[in-house]
């Protein structure tokens, strides 16, 4: 179950990686 989670918090954080670009991915690093 939470395995799952981690999966798709991840796949959300590579989507906003990729709407974002690297500044936003950095973000997203600092906060998780």
């Amino acid at each position: 179950m939470i395995s799952q989670v981690y999966q798709l918090v991840k796949r959300l954080t590579y989507l906003m990686c990729l709407a974002e670009g690297e500044q936003g991915a950095m973000r997203l690093l600092n906060v998780v």
